[in-house]
């Protein structure tokens, strides 16, 4: 993709949409040879929960400049540190690259840090990372990851569902096409089949909270993840709002939707 760089520059811009939370910490730090950001509030946790983000953006765009708003916000309303990973993007690092980052990450914080109980938190291609992840951590320490949310997932790269054109109408933030070509960039010669998430969704998932709106081209690759998480894990749900467009907690952090999505995300996993 030619225009790769003016993309990823114009996707940091969400990150512009509101500031940092107040009285959050944010350290750079090397985990697994993977550049990651650990973030605190002031008042150091008495919680052993750790909120693990694995941030959006098709496979090819985010970071840290994209999500820290976000993602400070959360860890200020859990009250409980959070772990920012910044894994590797296509078209430069395809498929398994990203993958191999997250669970490499994760894998290495849990053998020095074996009390902490990991929330793995993913929005959009995030949320893909980590199903394709789970299958893959099932020989650590059971306990170690206790839930997951995910917020509006990407988990069928074949791009096929209903909603992926019923919806292209009402979905301001997402194209069919585009997300066309960004599959293809991120899976390159793999076949759909090994690099499509929604093909690891049958393993035994921790209790798992997934968000989406109604006005997303994706929102039944949460209905789908929901139905096939619940043949393993009973604790699993899935809310949808209504009038909500592609991982609105990006757009604004005072709205009511998001602030009912952060509210209903505490209770899951505290």
């Amino acid at each position: 993709m030619d225009d790769i760089a003016q993309k990823r520059q114009s996707f940091d811009s969400l990150g512009e949409n509101y500031p940092v939370a107040e009285g959050v910490h944010i350290e750079q730090k090397s985990i697994a040879g993977v550049n990651c950001f650990w973030m605190d509030c002031e008042e150091p946790s008495t919680s052993n929960k750790v909120l693990v983000y694995v941030h959006g953006g098709c496979f090819l765009l985010g970071d840290i400049n994209s999500h820290k708003p976000l993602v400070s916000h959360m860890v200020n309303r859990m009250a409980i540190p959070g772990l920012f990973i910044e894994y590797g993007l296509a078209p430069e690092k395809p498929y398994p690259q990203g993958v191999n980052d997250l669970v490499g990450v994760i894998r290495e914080f849990v053998e020095t840090n074996p009390n902490k109980k990991l929330i793995l938190a993913g929005d959009s291609a995030g949320g893909g990372l980590i199903a394709t992840a789970i299958p893959r951590l099932v020989d650590i320490k059971p306990e170690s990851i206790e839930t997951c949310v995910l917020l509006s997932p990407w988990v069928d790269l074949s791009c096929s569902s209903k909603s992926f054109n019923d919806n292209a109408e009402i979905d301001p933030v997402l194209s069919p096409a585009e997300m066309r070509n960004f599959a293809s960039a991120y899976m390159v010669d793999t076949a759909l089949a090994e690099a499509n998430p929604i093909e690891r969704l049958e393993c035994l998932f921790p209790p798992t909270l997934i968000l989406v709106g109604t006005n997303e081209i994706l929102i039944d690759d949460s209905k789908i993840t929901h139905a096939k998480i619940q043949k393993q894990q009973k604790k699993v749900k899935l809310s949808i709002y209504k009038g909500q467009t592609h991982v609105w907690l990006m757009d604004s952090i005072e709205s009511d939707a998001t602030v009912s999505a952060l509210d209903e995300i505490a209770k899951f996993i505290l």
